[in-house]
């Protein structure tokens, strides 16, 4: 079973997906952008640090001798920072270290290694004591401890840094989420907002039937995409109620004046038959022939029918009306087929149910669902109609234990013409179901068929009660 995501979703969740990887781009860009300006704002502060501290101790009593009261020169200095801890190095080894109590010998084993890459200028980065620390190197010009090479390794801790970049990592993660959620909520609106052309067109969509052929979608005033689309709409809907319009008007036209010849010529073949200098061949086709022409003339009149219904021009008077009265006079139209097919017709009905119907009209719709129940039950079956009242309608159940419909052909027996395979080797024009909902139909009551191949059909008729 696939799973239905409608556009909407798919839009937000593209729109989600696109914004989110830019949003996590963009937080990634700015978390690793901040890191490295707070270490090279560390370095540079490490870096000015030593500086006024070579500029401080000058040559003083030589450098040695000042070196040994670097604390002093530090105390002169007067910095904001005064958790540096100052390594004098000559060459590629520790001189002199002014204070160990920030950090162990490690560190300090840690920081003599690295003196060949301090002295190139790089800063270097140490961990003691799950403590990290950064180091730089400023060198001192060439003098009395160390011709080489001469400076002060400046090392601070980056627990600051770490801190504030730690802080900009935990906005971050509360903040990308709130925004892919706030914009998320903004994509599906947009896209809501961007697609209610389509969902108005897809609403007047399914209100437009055979009735409603002249309702057309706005077009709106914005001329984009869906304006064309809902132009094109209406151009189709308007060929397809062009099109009815002329099927209706032909229908009811042949319907019409085809009844006048076949009556016409009915009148004539009745008299043939009734002649007595013809021969009985010639008296059996004219009675055929009978048999055909009234077989027509039946179709014409469902044409013209069914042509007044799709054109709201069908008479429906609508009085109190008892489904009993209706039941037997359909029951006597019906008989003479029944008994021939020998097939039995039952009654199981209460006198009193009153609907408010068209007498006439349901008769007719009443005589051809019978006569289709009697026409699809073999011989010594039988077929049973029940008339009850039940939720504010009167509903008549004519069930059959006939052959039964085929579950292909179950969704399509009140199309107009259809047959089912079953049907095809008997008589009959495959419009007196189609009749017979168009007539219930038009009483605002309901027709349902249910049927089991091999068991039976149940057709369950509703018309509204009177009062």
């Amino acid at each position: 079973m696939t799973s239905r995501l409608t556009i909407t979703a798919r839009l937000t969740l593209w729109y989600l997906l696109i914004f989110g990887a830019m949003a996590v781009v963009l937080a990634g860009a700015l978390y690793i952008i901040l890191r490295s300006v707070e270490r090279a704002s560390l370095d540079a502060e490490l870096r000015d640090y030593g500086g006024l501290l070579v500029a401080e101790i000058g040559d003083r009593e030589g450098r040695l001798a000042a070196f040994e009261r670097v604390e002093d020169a530090m105390t002169r200095a007067n910095l904001r920072q005064r958790s540096f801890r100052v390594i004098l190095v000559a060459g590629d080894s520790i001189h002199y270290d002014v204070d160990d109590s920030l950090a162990s010998d490690p560190l300090i084993d840690s920081v003599e290694q690295a003196i060949p890459r301090l002295a190139r200028g790089a800063a270097e980065t140490f961990e003691n004591d799950d403590v990290r620390y950064r180091a730089v190197m400023v060198p001192i010009a060439p003098g009395l401890v160390a011709p080489e090479r001469e400076g002060l390794i400046v090392i601070a801790s980056q627990q600051a840094l770490e801190e504030t970049v730690q802080r900009l990592l935990d906005i971050l993660l509360a903040a990308v989420p709130l925004v892919l959620l706030i914009s998320g909520a903004g994509g599906w609106f947009a896209a809501r907002r961007a697609l209610r052309p389509v969902a108005t067109l897809t609403t007047t969509a399914r209100r437009i039937g055979l009735h409603t052929l002249h309702e057309r979608v706005p077009v709106g005033t914005l001329r984009d995409e869906l304006s064309e689309m809902a132009e094109t709409f209406n151009d189709m809907i308007e060929r397809i109620d062009v099109t009815f319009q002329s099927q209706r008007r032909f229908i009811a036209d042949v319907s019409h004046d085809i009844r006048t010849p076949l009556s016409t010529l009915h009148v004539l073949l009745e008299r043939l038959v009734e002649r007595n200098d013809i021969s009985e061949d010639v008296r059996r086709l004219a009675r055929d022939s009978v048999g055909q022409v009234e077989r027509i003339t039946s179709i014409a009149n469902d044409l013209l029918l069914l042509a007044r219904a799709d054109a709201r021009q069908m008479t429906i008077h609508r009085t109190s009306c008892e489904l009993e009265g209706v039941v037997l006079e359909a029951f006597a139209a019906a008989s003479a087929d029944a008994e021939r097919r020998e097939v039995a017709l039952l009654l199981d009905a209460r006198g009193g149910t009153v609907v408010l119907g068209d007498e006439a009209a349901l008769q007719r719709a009443l005589t051809n669902v019978i006569a289709n129940a009697v026409a699809h039950t073999p011989e010594g079956g039988s077929v049973k109609v029940e008339v009850r009242e039940e939720k504010g309608s009167g509903v008549i159940a004519v069930i059959d234990s006939g052959t039964g419909i085929a579950p292909h052909d179950l969704p399509h027996v009140f199309d107009r013409f259809y047959r089912g395979d079953a049907s095809r080797s008997r008589s009959g024009s495959g419009l007196g179901l189609a009749i017979a909902r168009t007539i219930v139909e038009a009483h605002a009551g309901s027709i349902a068929i249910d049927s089991t191949q091999g068991m039976g059909t149940t057709v369950i008729i509703c018309i509204p009660l009177w009062g």
